[in-house]
């Protein structure tokens, strides 16, 4: 018994039954252009373009979700950096803790971004952040939340000179009477 081993042996022919495909370049370009990013082509945009370590563009390009919600939250003008933490990090361990998918949370790009520009222009400080980590992840408005609960950070010296005026002059009095009152006591 011969074994066909080789396509000369084959001779490959059409299937009558079946008609034959025609695909176009431009159906080809058409389609190319709808596929979105690959992974290994977000990672490299993420290190070259964004400036972020390649370990950093693998974790968030593990999954599409990620790697979408990250982008929008860059797009929404966070730095990038401080985004890539803040998913791989405070995102992550509340996704852990809930055992929820990010999509469904009511945390989204547009709050991230937010809080991020809040602690980049000085507005709020890291140790902040978390409380306001917090309130996104119950779909709140960061800006709004720090204001409600007077958050805001005090950088400006022109605000903090007489606060610390005051502090000075009320503890300069408090330390004074304290003497007056030994002295009273040692001479009695």
């Amino acid at each position: 018994m011969r074994v066909k081993e080789t396509a000369d042996d084959y001779r490959y022919f059409p299937e009558p039954d079946l008609s034959p495909v025609h695909i176009s370049d431009a159906w080809v370009e058409k389609v190319a252009a709808a596929l979105p990013e690959s992974a290994p082509d977000r990672r490299k945009h993420y290190v070259d373009d964004l400036g972020l370590e390649p370990y950093d563009a693998k974790v968030l390009t593990q999954t599409l979700e990620m790697s979408n919600f990250f982008d929008a939250t860059v797009a929404a003008d966070a730095n990038p950096k401080r985004a890539a933490n803040y998913l791989m990090g405070d995102v992550n361990a509340y996704l852990n803790e809930k055992q929820v998918d990010l999509q469904d949370t009511a945390l989204t790009p547009d709050h991230l971004a937010e809080m991020i520009k809040l602690i980049d222009d000085g507005t709020i400080s890291t140790k902040m952040a978390k409380r306001v980590f917090t309130a996104i992840t119950k779909g709140e408005n960061p800006a709004e939340f720090v204001e409600a609960n007077g958050l805001k950070q005090m950088s400006d010296p022109a605000e903090l000179q007489p606060i610390i005026d005051e502090i000075w002059i009320t503890m300069n009095n408090q330390l004074l009477i304290s003497i007056m009152e030994k002295i009273v006591q040692l001479v009695s």
